[in-house]
């Protein structure tokens, strides 16, 4: 991160999050739960849960409820995180509302352990969201195109058959692609590892290592590539 940034955040706990090797208790007002009031409004948990069941049983070969099939579509991931190779090209299911002018883009990786989906509407109004079978689910909240709104990693409750209440490993919020307010990331026993207060809208993305940044994007590829499009294994 350069210096002239660095009065912008607030440290409270922990630093950089590949830093953070001793978790601290936890304050209650700060606990992960996603009933927590101090943390979401009952709109936010509502699209949260939303969420969660949404995806449950979601593939390339199964969109969303009230979708249908449209095309495939070539495309390249600009996040390499989980791409060794990011020049790679994939394929990309489209699926459109029959109810409204909304639509669903769904990829699938490493025989579906990895899934990912983007949401939007006409006025690139939606969210984007990764499901880990093993790791989580991450949750990314857009408006007009940009990211605004809930940034969120959660605990994945989908395939470990467990009723416990909704947990998470991480939470920021986001206002035009800036990040505001506080940033938490927990550690599975709820133990906090790491707590940064940004005292004014910051550029929290472009200042991701790159190894470890989250938030993904798809580029369209020309109709007429000939280049092979394949999923990782």
């Amino acid at each position: 991160m350069p210096d002239e940034h660095q009065n912008d955040i607030v440290v409270l706990v922990g630093g950089l999050l590949e830093d953070s090797e001793k978790p601290q208790p936890c304050p209650p007002a700060y606990t992960n739960l996603l009933s927590n009031t101090n943390l979401f409004s009952s709109s936010e948990a509502g699209f949260i849960k939303g969420i969660i069941q949404k995806y449950k049983n979601i593939t390339t070969n199964a969109g969303p409820v009230g979708s249908v099939f449209k095309e495939w579509r070539v495309k390249r991931l600009i996040r390499p995180r989980i791409m060794e190779n990011p020049t790679n090209v994939f394929r990309v299911a489209l699926f459109v509302y029959t109810n409204s002018n909304a639509r669903e883009e769904i990829a699938a990786f490493f025989n579906n352990h990895l899934i990912m989906a983007r949401y939007r509407n006409s006025s690139e109004d939606g969210y984007d969201v990764m499901l880990y079978d093993e790791d989580g689910i991450v949750i990314e909240q857009y408006k007009n195109g940009v990211l605004d709104g809930l940034f969120l990693g959660i605990h994945n409750p989908i395939n470990q058959n467990r009723n416990d209440e909704i947990r998470c490993s991480s939470l920021l919020r986001l206002e035009r692609g800036k990040a505001v307010g506080k940033f938490f990331g927990w550690d599975e026993d709820g133990k906090i590892l790491i707590e940064l207060e940004f005292k004014k809208p910051f550029d929290f993305i472009n200042y991701q290592d790159p190894r470890t940044r989250v938030d993904f994007s798809w580029m369209e590829m020309s109709t007429n590539t000939t280049r092979a499009a394949h999923s990782p294994k």
